[in-house]
Parts: C-alpha cells; structure tokens; sequence
C-alpha cells in the first residue's frame, strides 16, 4: 500500500439522517466497502427503565463472512467506546 488506494476501507458517498435519539448512514455510491443502500443505524431506546445504544446494520453487496466479522469487532469497540462516554460524562 503506497498511497492510500489500494487499502481494504475504501470511502465513498454516505447520506446521514438524525433524530434526536438516531443517527442513520445510507450507503449512495458504488466506492464503498459495502453496496449502495446499505445502512447503519444507532438509536438510544429505553427498556426497563435503561436506556441502550441500538445498532442495526444492512449490508448489501458485501462480503458476507467478512463483513460479520468486521462487524462483530467493530460493534464491540463502540460499545465500550460509549460505556466509557457515559462513565465521563454522567449516567448510572
């Protein structure tokens, strides 16, 4: 890898929308890990009187093992990313 292009994260054109409890990214270009219309979402929801991060993720045209994979990893490193946000920053 010399400049950059032939790395395995390729970028490409996203689409966000937000609410004041969700952030959905959508997929529109063909120059990105996964297919256009692929999405991923985080939205805050109470259960039990907890609130909890939920993530839910569509990956179309994507290297199914891979992706999982990948997936499963990164899933993991947000969540203790948040758990520590809301350690500084306040909650229960």
């Amino acid at each position: 890898m010399t400049d950059g292009q032939d790395s395995f994260y390729k970028t490409g054109d996203v689409v966000v929308a937000t609410t004041p409890a969700s952030a959905r990214f959508t997929v529109v270009s063909d120059d990105y890990f996964d297919g256009p219309g692929s999405t991923i979402e985080f939205s805050i929801v109470e259960g039990d009187g907890e609130y909890m991060l939920r993530e839910t993720a569509v990956a179309l045209r994507a290297a199914a093992a891979l992706a999982e994979l990948a997936a499963g990893w990164r899933w993991n490193d947000q969540a203790n990313n948040l758990k520590d946000v809301v350690k500084k920053y306040g909650g229960n």
